[in-house]
């Protein structure tokens, strides 16, 4: 448990998970829930809101899950909406692309246009 350091959010799983069930075993034990927090750098909060997981569905309620929702799940495009936005960022993409190389033509072309002039005087016709 070396990376203990920093919000808690950003440990592993299996970090977290520890320090949720030695929490509560310290709770458990008859430890204060400040003394609690200290004792593994996290909010008194957040040793609240284990120990009623814990309470709430014991030792699987600590146990670290997926986060986020699963692949497909909650889509509020369907199939044929969400080809529809890809295709649409593809022309945008392709427009862009095509808008960049012809303005940078120009402006090749435009220096181009200004050789046999003193440098002080290029682009001021």
């Amino acid at each position: 448990m070396s990376d203990l350091v920093g919000d808690a959010r950003t440990w592993s799983p299996d970090t977290q998970e520890a320090v949720w069930l030695l929490a509560v075993s310290a709770l458990v034990e008859g430890r204060d829930r400040s003394e609690v927090a200290g004792l593994f750098r996290v909010s008194v909060r957040a040793v609240d809101n284990s120990w009623a997981r814990w309470q709430a569905g014991g030792r699987d309620a600590l146990l670290s899950r997926p986060r986020g929702r699963r692949t497909g799940e909650h889509q509020v495009l369907s199939e044929v909406e969400q080809a529809a936005v890809r295709q649409a960022v593809l022309v945008v993409r392709q427009f862009r692309s095509h808008q960049l190389t012809t303005s940078s033509a120009t402006v090749r072309r435009s220096d181009e246009s200004t050789e046999g002039y003193p440098a002080d005087t290029r682009g001021k016709r």
